[in-house]
């Protein structure tokens, strides 16, 4: 029976768990194997996942860190499903522009890009909900009352890339209510 780093580290080495979970910022995740107790040797991965919804709301003021001041916010929620089942950690992109017309330039960084633990058990999990909120300031790299293209993609626990998906959204105005109408395309 094969053990999973993080079964490993729990019976013999519990001062290095971070270790196996200590990934930053767009590095990758490590490498799991099944947790179940059986011998069925179960292995996921192959099969990139799906970014099923992607979709942007204002979300009125929202105080982002302890000691921060409410701001009008964007919540970014994505949905991803993936066929074998290695969502137990997701990384997330998303890029964005403000001349809204379908088309985001995915060539630089991505704006967000992050790992999520989803769950601890690989080859379990088949779907995964994520959601992020973003301020609106008018220092920061979104403003308040204007609309976006955002372009999201989501990679699985073994690295594998969605497709990209997009979505168009507005912030809100600086007293939290909804953006002004969209004009144009």
């Amino acid at each position: 029976m094969r053990r999973t780093c993080l079964s490993y580290l729990l019976s013999v080495l519990p001062p290095m768990l971070t270790g196996c979970f200590g990934h930053g910022e767009g590095e990758p995740p490590p490498i799991l194997d099944d947790t179940s107790g059986d011998d069925s040797d179960l292995v996921c991965g192959g099969v990139p996942p799906d970014l099923v919804t992607f979709t942007a709301e204002p979300a009125g003021l929202w105080q982002g860190e302890q000691g921060t001041d409410p701001a009008p916010a964007i919540l970014l929620s994505l949905t991803a499903t993936d066929e074998d089942k290695d969502l137990s950690e997701v990384r997330v992109q998303i890029w964005f522009d403000d001349y809204v017309d379908g088309v985001v330039d995915t060539g630089d960084s991505p704006w967000f890009d992050r790992w999520i633990i989803i769950a601890t058990n690989p080859c379990l999990t088949s779907m995964a909900d994520m959601s992020v909120h973003a301020q609106a300031t008018n220092t920061g790299a979104l403003q308040p009352n204007t609309w976006y293209d955002f372009v999201g993609r989501v990679s699985d626990a073994m690295e594998l890339e969605s497709e990209f998906v997009t979505t168009v959204g507005g912030t809100p105005k600086e007293d939290g209510t909804d953006p002004d109408p969209r004009s144009g395309p």
